[in-house]
């Protein structure tokens, strides 16, 4: 079963179909996310595997909270982004070096190289000595700098 045809002139017709066209679409905007709007995320207590190496999944980090280790274990945060927007993850309160280290801090593109897909920020830290820290991590325009983040992320890095 096909559409129904009206008896219309080519004009009419061309604008009929841009209105179907428009009105099958209009459902569908708004679903991408380009940070704009603010929040902090929080999660429940992460604790990297005791032995895990950095970018083992168990030591994979993505959501803010709690982080245990243990000195010399690393985990890996991964904060999804996407710096087409032109919003980016950014360190803003680094750990104390004493306790953790950031060992490494970048930015991964999707595989694929579709245009305008995120991908995620990718942050390592180390336990360097016994205590408590925190890393807080901050979503935004870095040219806006009158303007709140979109988001933060927080996490309590406890060394063992």
């Amino acid at each position: 079963m096909g559409i129904p045809t009206l008896p219309l002139r080519p004009a009419r017709r061309l604008a009929a179909a841009t209105f179907l066209v428009v009105a099958a679409a209009a459902p569908l905007a708004g679903c991408g996310d380009d940070g704009s709007s603010s929040r902090t995320t929080a999660a429940s207590p992460t604790s990297a595997a005791p032995g895990s190496e950095s970018g083992d999944d168990a030591s994979v980090i993505t959501e803010p909270g709690p982080i245990a280790l243990t000195v010399g274990q690393s985990a890996t945060i991964e904060m999804e982004g996407n710096v087409t927007t032109g919003y980016s993850w950014s360190i803003s309160t680094a750990p104390d070096a004493g306790v953790a280290d950031v060992v490494s801090d970048e930015y991964i593109a999707p595989d694929g190289g579709r245009p305008g897909a995120g991908g995620h920020q990718k942050v390592v830290i180390e336990g360097v000595a016994p205590g408590s820290t925190s890393l807080v991590m901050s979503y935004a325009r870095p040219w806006e700098t009158d303007q709140p983040p979109a988001r933060t992320a927080e996490f309590t890095v406890t060394v063992r």
